[in-house]
């Protein structure tokens, strides 16, 4: 899953005017996709890559199936609400009005506000305000409950109402604080605040700090991150909140058409459902008790010292994260990063294998005092030139692990076994990694600018992959910082994502003070 994390308040206002802001600027992003206006994304400002994500990213639903799911997408005729939770209750949110044109900020604020009034004048039954648990069971647990009890009436109307949303919204009371609060609410929820089968759900903090969680079967970081640092920086730049903190009004010559209030939706909830719910809460909470996630902001140096270096700031990274898992567990792990293969239409990802045989050789030349420092940063260089080949061979498809997973599923469509690929592509992927991009819009405020400080996201993170290991995914925003989020599994007892975050900044130091930084 990816997270996506505001890292600081913008502006003097509540969470009814950020989450009116969010709501807009998400649409108006939208908008330039359905007009087909959104600017191409290109490689070093010449090689265009394949857009196609983009059009999945809002209106989509992921149905589950016995056997297998189904990618909805839902067309801007039948998607034109999103879906606002709040206090346990769900409200269908029209999101245009008469004329078809985008709700202004300050009309869906008055809208939450009548949502929140709404919501105030009753409790929500314990089982309804936890109906979004059920998207965290297993999948085909999830649709046989789905086919008994969403197949009519009410139910199904709702239901249909939520997986037909442009988005899905939850404004709750909780208020976190740290960053790896904000991260674990943004990555699992409280167990019932993300609408898990939608392709974006929005979380809006009591503190008016934002996130979005996204699901992945549509769609891969970088098109989620583009947009949201595209709503982002509008709040930023965009003279969108009056000096009282209220979202700016229109001006005099800007029409809005008359538009109908918020719906809230109706559920007959029986007994045997509400325990297939409660069952499910429980199970989330569980799973999101054993998730132990650590966010770091890594404000010491960044890029610009490792440019300094002469090497690759990803590949950096990336031979530090070696470094620190050998150092703690004397070993060497099959170690997964993803690259885009979006050269080419409909391109998604490939797998770079990080650890190398170059990269093991330069980690033992750390660990050992006799080596030379001139010998390790040799090694180090020569690892990282090794890596960004590999990067560069995964993007112009010359991967391997996409390939053998082709064969993989040639295999077993004609029932023929192969223990070859069977053994290459069951071995886990202790170390998970990723690196969300940053800067994708040509007028992206200098991030090194002091004004912007407080304003830079941390990016967002994800799950470890195995039991045992870790999910470690970084976002490298200036010159001067590097976050990182690193996951584990509490039931270990071996991994410690906090230490773990450590450890790769103290492999990071000692690599920097080879070159004498």
């Amino acid at each position: 899953m990816l997270v996506r994390l505001d890292q600081e308040q913008l502006c003097r206002s509540s969470g009814v005017k950020k989450t009116a802001v969010i709501i807009h600027n998400c649409l108006v992003f939208k908008r330039l996709i359905d007009r087909e206006e959104l600017q191409p994304l290109v490689l070093r400002g010449t090689v265009p890559i394949c857009m196609s994500q983009y059009d999945r990213i809002f209106s989509t639903t992921r149905v589950p199936g016995v056997d297998v799911d189904e990618l909805c997408h839902y067309s801007s005729s039948e998607s034109k609400h999103v879906i606002l939770q709040h206090k346990g209750f769900f409200y269908k949110l029209d999101v245009y009005d008469a004329g078809n044109q985008i709700l202004f900020p300050t009309t869906l604020e008055h809208q939450i506000e009548w949502i929140m009034q709404d919501a105030e004048k009753r409790e929500a039954p314990e089982a309804e305000a936890s109906l979004a648990a059920l998207t965290t069971l297993d999948r085909a647990a999830w649709a046989r409950i789905r086919q008994k009890h969403f197949s009519e009436g009410v139910n199904r109307d709702s239901l249909q109402a939520i997986e037909r949303a442009t988005f899905f919204v939850s404004m709750n009371d909780l208020e976190p604080q740290t960053l790896p609060e904000r991260g674990k609410l943004m990555l699992h929820g409280d167990g019932r605040s993300i609408w898990f089968d939608k392709s974006l759900s929005v979380q809006v903090f009591k503190n008016a700090t934002a996130g979005m969680n996204c699901e992945h079967s549509m769609a891969d970081a970088p098109a989620l991150a583009h947009m949201w640092e595209y709503a982002m920086t509008r709040e930023v730049l965009e003279k969108l909140y009056d000096e009282s903190g209220r979202c700016m009004p229109p001006g005099k010559k800007c029409k809005q058409y008359s538009i109908l209030r918020p719906q809230r939706l109706v559920w007959d909830i029986s007994p045997e459902l509400e325990r297939d719910i409660q069952a499910a809460l429980v199970s989330a909470r569980k799973a999101n008790d054993d998730l132990d996630l650590f966010v770091r902001d890594h404000d010491k140096w960044g890029k610009g010292i490792i440019k300094k270096c002469g090497v690759s700031p990803d590949a950096f990274i990336q031979m530090a994260i070696q470094l620190a898992y050998f150092k703690e567990n004397k070993k060497f792990v099959q170690t997964y990063e993803a690259s885009m293969t979006r050269l080419y239409l409909n391109g998604r990802t490939e797998t770079v294998r990080s650890c190398t045989l170059e990269a093991t050789e330069f980690v033992r030349a750390m660990v050992e005092n006799s080596v030379s420092t001139e010998e390790k940063i040799r090694l180090l260089k020569r690892a990282t030139v090794k890596h960004q080949t590999l990067y560069r061979d995964a993007m112009s498809g010359k991967g391997v692990d996409r390939h053998l997973f082709a064969l993989y599923v040639a295999c077993k469509g004609l029932k023929c076994e192969s223990e070859f690929l069977t053994n290459v592509l069951m071995r886990p992927w202790t170390l998970s990694t990723s690196q969300t991009p940053h800067t994708q819009l040509d007028y992206s405020p200098d991030a090194d600018l002091e004004v912007f400080w407080n304003k830079i996201s941390p990016g967002g993170g994800f799950g470890p992959v195995s039991d045992d290991g870790y999910g470690v995914s970084y976002i490298i925003p200036n010159n001067s910082k590097i976050f990182f989020h690193v996951s584990s599994k509490r039931s270990c007892p071996s991994t410690d994502s906090e230490r773990f975050v450590k450890a790769i900044e103290e492999s990071m130091d000692e690599m920097k003070s080879l070159f004498g930084f």
